[in-house]
């Protein structure tokens, strides 16, 4: 059944609404990390599934998405006896878990790498990352069934990536309320910031913190991410970048000095976007 859960998923991914609120932490189950958040994702997409090919007519507020993320295992009982009820040998939690833990392991086996966050305006990079991570996906389910373990690998990855595009870059700031439709086709899909276009101004005071990014850049729609390094020494962001921020980025230390964009959380440098 799992086989076919992610087929499916990889034609629903682009039609998934952002969680109203996303923690990009380390670890953690709770509804706003990477972990809570593609938990409950997967479990959308299970109902969608059993919906679609069984006729399932109990999980339609999950399907749909008007049951919250704010109690998954209770999402997770009603879907496990539904599967019972079809008589269907779930092995729904360690799916779960696997997908979910390949995704946040990224945050340590890939940390600078800017293509796998979305960092340093590596747009064009970062959504190559995804569509060829989602193809290593489909390869891996049409092989032997000990391939299915390195698919849910590659989900995972390329989830991570996917839901830090909307926390590392400035989509929400543009106004932006829906997904990016070509976010996995390994396409360019949007208006970039380019190279020697600045893109933020100096800010080292809090008043500022949340209007850092040049006008310019927000009337003219233009998409830009974070610089992010944690070695002073070759840090690649050129002069007028936006960055990353937090405790661990030197790149703030250099022109736009200050405060960054990210919005991991609501304590972030862009926290009050965290929700939006």
């Amino acid at each position: 059944m799992y086989r076919s859960v992610l087929l499916f998923t990889l034609v629903g991914l682009l039609l998934l609404t952002r969680s109203h609120c996303f923690d990009s932490g380390l670890s953690g189950q709770e509804k706003t990390t990477h972990f809570g958040l593609t938990e409950c994702a997967l479990l959308r997409i299970t109902a969608s599934y059993l919906k679609s090919i069984y006729g399932s007519t109990d999980l339609d507020n999950i399907a749909d998405g008007t049951e919250l993320c704010d109690d998954v295992e209770t999402m997770f009982n009603r879907i496990q006896q539904e599967t019972r009820r079809l008589g269907i040998n779930s092995k729904l939690r360690f799916v779960i878990d696997q997908v979910c833990t390949s995704n946040v392991l990224v945050n340590l086996e890939e940390f600078t790498s800017p293509s796998s966050h979305f960092d340093n305006e590596a747009f064009i990079e970062g959504s190559l990352l995804i569509a060829n991570r989602l193809a290593d996906v489909q390869i891996n389910l049409m092989r032997d069934s000990l391939s299915v373990f390195d698919a849910r690998q590659s989900f995972g990855q390329a989830m991570h990536t996917l839901q830090d595009f909307y926390a590392h870059s400035n989509w929400v700031e543009l106004g932006r309320r829906i997904p990016n439709p070509n976010i996995s086709k390994g396409q360019i899909f949007d208006l970039y910031a380019l190279e020697g276009f600045a893109t933020c101004s100096n800010c080292t005071q809090q008043n500022c913190a949340e209007n850092n990014i040049l006008p310019e850049i927000l009337n003219g729609q233009y998409l830009t991410s974070g610089y992010f390094d944690i070695y002073h020494t070759g840090s690649s962001k050129p002069k007028g970048k936006c960055s990353h921020g937090g405790p661990f980025d030197v790149t703030t230390e250099t022109d736009a000095i200050g405060f960054g964009i990210n919005k991991d959380n609501e304590n972030s440098d862009h926290g009050s976007y965290h929700c939006s």
